[in-house]
Formats: C-alpha cells, sequence, structure tokens
C-alpha cells in the first residue's frame, strides 16, 4: 500500500518529494521521529519482508493517446493500478520507446509515459517517470503510456 493510503491520518503530502533510499523521514511532534520506507523499493529492507510485483505482471507498450485499461484489454490482461510502482521507472520505458531525450520525471496521472506526439514540443521524445498516483484509465493525447497488466 502506498504512502498516499496513509496520508490524510498521517497529516502529510501524500507524495513527498524528498526521500532517501526509499526512505521518508517524519516529524509528528517534538518526541516522535517516523521513518517509513517503501516495501517494494527499499534496499533497507531485508529481501524476506519486500512487496514483489505479482508474478503475472508485465510492462505493455501502448500506443498515442491509449489508456491502461485498453492496452492490458488487447493483450488479454487487465491493468492492475496498484502495480504502477513496478512498471514507473525508466527501464521498461527505454526497453519499449526510443526515448530519444532521455528519462526524465514530470507530474500526471498517465504517467509512466513516453512522449510520441512532435506537436508537444517542450516534452517530446522524453520518457516520463512520476511520484503521482498514475490510474488505468488517465490518458493524453501526445503520450504512449507503459502499463502494468496482470
Amino acid at each position: 500500500v502506498g504512502l498516499h493510503y496513509h496520508a490524510d491520518s498521517l497529516r502529510i503530502f501524500p507524495s513527498p518529494r524528498t526521500y532517501y533510499s526509499y526512505v521518508v523521514e517524519l516529524h509528528p511532534n517534538k518526541q516522535t521521529t517516523l521513518f517509513i520506507a517503501d516495501t517494494r523499493r527499499s534496499e533497507i529492507i531485508p529481501s524476506s519482508r519486500r512487496v514483489a510485483a505479482p508474478a503475472s505482471l508485465t510492462a505493455e507498450a501502448g500506443g498515442t493517446g491509449e489508456n491502461c485499461h485498453s492496452v492490458c484489454s488487447s493483450k488479454g490482461k487487465r491493468c492492475e493500478a496498484a502495480a504502477f510502482d513496478f512498471v514507473n521507472t525508466c527501464a521498461p520505458l527505454l526497453k519499449n520507446y526510443a526515448c530519444e531525450k532521455g528519462c526524465d520525471y514530470n507530474v500526471g496521472e498517465d504517467i509512466p509515459v513516453y512522449v510520441s506526439d512532435g506537436k508537444n514540443a517542450r516534452h517530446w521524445g522524453k520518457c516520463l517517470v512520476t511520484d503521482a498516483f498514475p490510474t488505468c484509465q488517465a490518458s493524453h493525447w501526445s503520450t504512449s503510456r507503459i502499463c502494468p497488466c496482470v
């Protein structure tokens, strides 16, 4: 479960912009320091306690403007929104798209993506990852998505 599910009860921003080795340090009061580690990515979590990707997960590349429901459906699978963290990295993007201008960070529900339409001059040719919360239904006219399909 992502940090965003606990953000309200912890009274924190749901998508922290700063962390080290996928660990966030919080100070809910003067006497308490709380460390929250991403159990999918942080190397400080013992391998026996890490959360693994679903065994059936594949990172599927979509076409321009396509949402992940249609991408996964075309492969006989379904989009698993909870698995975006496992495909929201540069590796699957670089494997499936040209990424002429490299891999970069941005914010949007349609990310991770490759900006495939040249009319988007600012980002064309970039692969983008995010710390926001992608959704299966999101799409953008100028991007091609990497989707977590199971």
